[in-house]
Formats: C-alpha cells, sequence, structure tokens
C-alpha cells in the first residue's frame, strides 16, 4: 500500500522552504516500519503525487487551511481514492475538516493514528505518554532542498518536546490554540543525542531547536547542551524571557556550546496586555533577558503582535519606546497582526477581551504588506487599518533592512 504524505504550500511565507516539514516525516518513518511505502511531497516546490497512492496525508496548521481545502479538491479530482487531515489544525477543527472533505482526521500524535485512518475510521484521537519511541525520517526527502543559516552555516532543525512548557503549567497565552490539550512531552537526553548524530551524518553543522520554549527543562537541557558542544554544532532555539533568566547557568553553558541565536515571543511591552494575554513575564523581565543574552554573545530575535486585546496608541507607544532603548542590542525584530485562532481563550470567551474580530475565509497570516488580507480585528481604540499603519511603522522603525525581503 502506497501513502502520500503531503505538506501544503505556504504563500504567506516569506521563503517557502527555508526548513523542512518534520511532520510527515515522524509519519513516514512510523509507516515504513509497519511495512507501508511512503512518499514525503512538499507542495512548497512540486505538486505532483503517485496518482495510484492509495492514500494521501495532508499536515494542516491553521494559516494552511484554505490551502489546504484547495489541495484536497486537487487531490480527488486527480484520482485520490481517501484524503485524511492531520496536525494542529485538524486537532482543534476536526468537524470543520470533515467538512471540508476530508475522509479521516487525526486528533494527537500522528503516529499512533494514521494506520486506523488508514483503514478507514473517519476520526481518531491518540496521544502517547513516550515520545521517545518517534523518529523523523529525514531520508524521505532531500534535507539540502531546504535552506536556512544560523550564524552563516546552514542548518535543519529538530525538536525535543511536544507542547508548550507556559501552556501545560497555566493554560497558555490567551491567543494560543493549544492543539495538545496542555500536554507536554520531553525526548530524553539520549533520543535527542541520536538525533544529533543523524543530522551530523547528513552533513549539517549547525541546527534550530524548534521546541516551544528550550530551557524550560533544565536537567535535560544540561545535557543536551554538552551533547551539542561535543559534536560541534553551531545552534538556535526558542525560549521566553522568564525562562531564560531563571536558567542562567544552562544558558551561559549553551553559549560555550554553539549557542548563536534565541528567539524570543514578547507580543508587547505594555505591562497591562502581557498581564491580559497570560504571558506570563513583564516587560521588565524581557529588557533584562535581552541584555543578558547579549552581554553573553548571543543574537536576540523579538517578536512582537500589533493588536492584542486592548490595543491603544498608548501600548503602542509603549512598544516603540522599548525598542528605541533595546535596538542597538537586538538582530532581528519580526510584528505581526494577531489573528484569533479557534480554541485559545479569545476565541472561546471574546467577552472577556477588548477585541472584535470578523469570521472569514481570509488568512490567518500573511507576508510583511500583505496583511490587509488577515482577518480584520478591532480594539475599541483603534480599527482594523490603523493596526495595520502600526505594524507597518514599527517594521519600518526596527526591522533591519537585511531582512526585509
Amino acid at each position: 500500500m502506497l501513502i502520500s504524505l503531503i505538506a501544503p504550500d505556504r504563500p504567506y511565507l516569506i521563503t517557502q522552504k527555508s526548513l523542512p516539514p518534520l511532520g510527515p516525516l515522524y509519519l513516514a518513518n512510523t509507516l515504513k516500519s509497519k511495512g507501508y511505502d511512503v512518499e514525503v511531497v512538499d507542495f512548497a516546490d512540486s505538486t505532483t503525487f503517485s496518482r495510484d497512492a492509495d492514500v494521501c496525508g495532508v499536515t494542516i496548521l491553521s494559516p494552511d487551511f484554505i490551502r489546504s481545502k484547495e489541495i484536497l479538491r486537487s487531490l480527488k479530482r486527480n484520482g485520490a481514492k481517501r484524503v485524511i487531515a492531520g496536525g494542529p489544525h485538524a486537532a482543534i477543527a476536526p468537524e470543520e475538516c470533515l467538512k471540508a472533505g476530508f475522509d479521516g482526521v487525526s486528533i494527537g500524535d500522528g503516529e499512533l493514528t494514521i494506520e486506523r485512518l488508514i483503514n478507514g475510521e473517519k476520526i481518531v484521537t491518540a496521544w502517547a505518554k513516550n515520545i521517545d519511541d518517534f523518529y523523523p525520517d529525514r531520508s524521505a526527502i532531500d534535507l539540502w532542498d531546504y535552506e536556512f543559516y544560523v550564524r552563516g552555516v546552514r542548518a535543519t532543525s529538530l525538536i525535543t518536546s511536544r507542547g508548550c512548557w507556559w501552556a501545560a503549567k497555566t493554560g497558555g497565552c490567551s491567543f494560543c490554540c493549544r492543539c495538545d490539550g496542555r500536554k507536554l512531552r520531553f525526548n530524553s537526553a539520549k533520543h535527542v543525542k541520536k538525533e544529533l548524530v543523524d543530522i551530523q551524518s547528513i552533513g549539517f553543522e549547525a541546527i534550530v531547536l524548534y521546541d516551544d520554549t528550550f530551557f524550560s527543562y533544565p536537567k535535560r537541557d544540561t545535557r543536551i547542551v554538552k551533547d551539542i558542544r561535543e559534536l560541534g554544532f553551531t545552534w538556535r532555539c526558542f525560549s521566553r524571557a522568564d525562562v531564560v533568566l531563571r536558567n542562567k547557568k544552562v544558558v551561559e553553558e549553551a553559549v560555550k556550546t554553539g549557542l548563536s541565536e534565541v528567539l524570543l515571543g514578547v507580543e508587547s511591552a505594555s505591562d497591562s496586555i502581557l498581564k491580559t494575554i497570560n504571558k506570563g513575564f513583564t516587560k521588565k523581565q524581557v529588557s533584562e533577558a535581552i541584555n543578558f543574552l547579549y552581554d553573553l554573545g548571543v543574537d536576540v530575535k523579538v517578536t512582537f503582535i500589533v493588536g492584542c486585546p486592548s490595543e491603544s496608541e498608548e501600548t503602542l507607544m509603549e512598544t516603540k519606546g522599548f525598542l528605541d532603548e533595546h535596538i542597538t542590542k537586538l538582530h532581528d525584530v519580526d510584528f505581526t497582526i494577531l489573528q484569533i485562532y479557534p480554541g485559545c481563550d479569545i476565541w472561546r470567551e471574546p467577552g472577556k477581551f477588548d477585541l472584535v474580530w470578523q469570521e472569514s475565509n481570509t488568512a490567518y497570516k500573511s507576508k510583511p504588506g500583505e496583511y490587509g488580507g488577515c482577518t480584520p480585528i478591532s480594539t475599541s481604540s483603534l480599527s482594523f487599518e490603523e493596526l495595520l499603519e502600526w505594524r507597518d511603522k514599527l517594521e519600518k522603525l526596527f526591522k533591519p533592512k537585511e531582512f526585509i525581503r
């Protein structure tokens, strides 16, 4: 039986093929171990799949859903017998996927659900307690077709945990859909080392740790950091300001092992907004984390969301003032417009938040300069058009020119 695993193209991204789609690679390994023939197709550069595939599986993020429905219709027109949906959006909106025409939907870890869906079930839910049994098949695609650099060194990605530390602890940020039901699972350091060795054998000398929050499990992370040092990688990760400050010794050790870049999701430099969206840290902590990382020689990227609940001229001026103060210590800054994902706190309890949005079939995410195509949002103080103007203004003021494409 032949299974075609498809990653949708993502026109909302500036660069379509920066990092490989890991989800289908995990499924490919699981299915091959069970005797299936498998192909992985990234629609970013090819829309060709095997016409004789018995089942097609599409991995869907919420921003992919509109495009995924187009792919579904194309697959059916071209003879696909059974098309199933997986990924975060399928987990939070299974009925929507079925209504769109998908024949089956995965909720949870696809490694556990995929075979039952292949065999005809419509909705399958399964979560693993131990994720060490799951490995991506990095031979299923050519990783060198993807181009991402850390400090000028060609890099590829891996994940060492599933879920978000902050969501598991408190329920998470109010704009996060938490498709994993607040579950948090970590791979062991031994498992991670095996993946690192595999990546090194392919020829990569840099890695991107794609965990939601690295440094959130210090005892394990210290062992991973030591393994990275032994293997000689340059690397990059995502984290949180409070987590970085709480685990300074681990971060300092990580810098000695090649940690070169850290991305911090800040969202706003207004303490009132940070509290409203349950971000869990303060502007002061963000400032301290930036200074700490900068002093260690780490490139720091920060991301901001324009249009959080209760956004106003005053809160955006706070963000501007913060950036005026810190921009010389930042490697890159990113600005996006808030979009409301199904299942997040704002979506479930809109009356609690000073935010208005319109249900629509527009994209959840867009390229810079194309945010007018997103779902319109507004607060009691600022219209959608005014929020767009602020996003563009902040980008023009603070985004390094070499990163604007």
